[in-house]
């Protein structure tokens, strides 16, 4: 087992401005849709989405709806 240090908030702010909390099944759905016809692990997908949240807490406690969709 390995453990994670407790993170602060990472917040996703929408076109509306609205903020919510970075929801990582939501993303990781997202990737699923994506993949639909392609062979590819959950667990790949899962990993994915989890290297993405680490690059996103390096620049900072907000993202943009736009920042997730390109990365």
């Amino acid at each position: 087992t390995f453990e994670r240090l407790e993170e602060a908030p990472l917040v996703v702010v929408k076109r509306s401005g609205e903020r919510q909390p970075f929801d990582r099944a939501k993303v990781v759905a997202g990737l699923v849709a994506a993949a639909k016809a392609r062979p590819v692990e959950p667990a790949v997908l899962d990993e994915l989405v989890i290297g993405l949240e680490d690059d996103f807490r390096l620049t900072g406690p907000e993202v943009t709806t736009a920042d997730v969709g390109r990365a």
